[in-house]
């Protein structure tokens, strides 16, 4: 028996948490993750526990998008798969305040805390292959997307109890900012 059998079934075994008849729900959100591809991975992993005997249930609290055709497809994406509540906010920047403007609802909505925030930014800005933005991050005032986009993220895990936060689409995070001392992970860990 090879060890990532033993884990599954001492974890989520007759030993573990299917034996308990734990339900467990976790709240989550997106900032600029574009489609919202986020939902299906998540269903995939309530399936997958429900399998095993526990019940690992996701709910969206809010989505964050700029892009207003992407606003358009997300609320309608969650209309179709039959995705209840959550706020669809207009920008990234304003994460970090206690309410944004939804698009969802028509007006200012309160940001709430989640257990998973997922978020993305362009996939040009932090492209190893996008030689044409050496310097996406110099400070908060920093230009285009990608830049506002990691600002307002940034904003947002400051102000706001998150459990786990999963940047994607960000291979380049760990190159430098065009300061050969830091690269723009360092920015990042810097801001806290």
């Amino acid at each position: 028996e090879g060890a990532l059998d033993a884990c599954e079934r001492n974890v989520l075994g007759r030993s573990g948490l299917a034996a308990s008849g734990l339900a467990l729900t976790l709240t989550w959100g997106t900032i600029c993750s574009g489609s919202e591809v986020m939902l299906l991975v998540l269903r995939a992993i309530s399936a997958a526990y429900r399998d095993a005997g526990v019940e690992l249930a996701f709910q969206h609290c809010f989505s964050c998008e700029s892009d207003p055709q992407k606003r358009q497809w997300i609320d309608s994406l969650f209309r179709e798969l039959g995705v209840e509540g959550g706020c669809i906010f207009q920008r990234a920047e304003h994460m970090g305040s206690s309410r944004a403007l939804c698009y969802k609802h028509g007006g200012f909505c309160p940001v709430p805390c989640v257990d998973l925030l997922v978020t993305g930014a362009s996939c040009k800005g932090f492209s190893r292959a996008n030689k044409k933005q050496p310097r996406v991050l110099v400070g908060p005032k920093s230009l285009g997307g990608s830049a506002q986009t990691l600002w307002g993220v940034l904003a947002y895990l400051k102000a706001h109890v998150v459990s786990l936060c999963l940047f994607e689409n960000v291979d380049a995070l760990d190159e430098s900012s065009g300061d050969e001392h830091h690269s723009y992970l360092q920015i990042v860990r810097n801001y806290f």
